[in-house]
């Protein structure tokens, strides 16, 4: 026990000397440097923010990679040069509703100014355009063409050459495929067609009245009877009524 307690004793009394001989010294304990990323790695917090003009804006289409859609660049650059496309031309001009409508005192005059300035805006920034577009279709690059003023655009049915034309016009920003939806379909649900199918030959309104009665008992059916009616909301005075 007691060869042990000395040697504790000396154990710590040869640490302490070795602790005060690095103070006097001035030397420190190595320290762990602090965590930088390398120079090739940049965090995203520390990514700069980009500019507001490159995040697109009001006035302006951008589509990120050029004129042409990438879905509508790859069919293009395997069609043949007669194959046709429909398109959605986008112009470069586009009316800033918000802007327009500052200082209407009113919607109805705010409706009617932002409408006004698509339209007056589209006249004036698709004539060169349509003039081409005319052009090209009586020569049958062109099938044919609808314009926009709503969007500022023209849906074109064109071939090949046509579409890189397009996109290389100083006053298109976009040349998007036009793609057709169907939302609603026409054919009828089996429900429905089974309704259909079993509807019975007189309507529920004219049973309700018995009205099925007096045309087989009474023989009366109303052939040759003036039904006339008249309301606020009929003109009587419309070409269609007077004939």
């Amino acid at each position: 026990m007691k060869v042990n307690r000395h040697l504790t004793v000396l154990v710590l009394v040869l640490t302490l000397l070795a602790i005060r001989s690095s103070a006097a010294t001035g030397q420190i304990p190595p320290q762990r440097p602090p965590f930088s990323f390398p120079a090739d790695v940049i965090p995203a917090w520390a990514l700069p923010t980009p500019p507001p003009s490159s995040l697109g804006s009001l006035g302006r289409i951008e589509t990120g990679s050029g004129p042409i859609e990438p879905e509508l660049l790859r069919a293009l650059l395997t069609a043949k040069p007669d194959e046709r496309f429909r398109i959605i031309v986008h112009l470069r001009e586009q009316v800033d509703p918000q802007a327009v409508a500052a200082g209407a005192l009113n919607a109805t005059e705010a409706r009617y100014r932002v409408v006004e300035t698509l339209q007056a805006t589209a006249v004036r920034s698709q004539t060169s355009l349509r003039a081409y577009l005319a052009g090209a279709r009586t020569t049958g690059a062109v099938r044919s063409y609808t314009p926009f003023w709503v969007i500022n655009g023209i849906a074109v049915h064109a071939n090949r050459d046509t579409v890189f034309a397009l996109a290389a016009r100083p006053e298109v920003a976009a040349v998007r495929l036009d793609h057709y939806r169907q939302w609603v379909t026409n054919q009828p649900t089996n429900q429905l067609t089974n309704q259909l199918t079993n509807q019975p030959t007189t309507e529920w309104g004219v049973a309700r009245i018995r009205a099925d009665d007096v045309w087989h008992t009474l023989h009366v059916s109303g052939t040759g009877a003036v039904v006339a009616g008249m309301d606020t909301g009929g003109d009587w005075l419309h070409p269609a009524l007077q004939a």
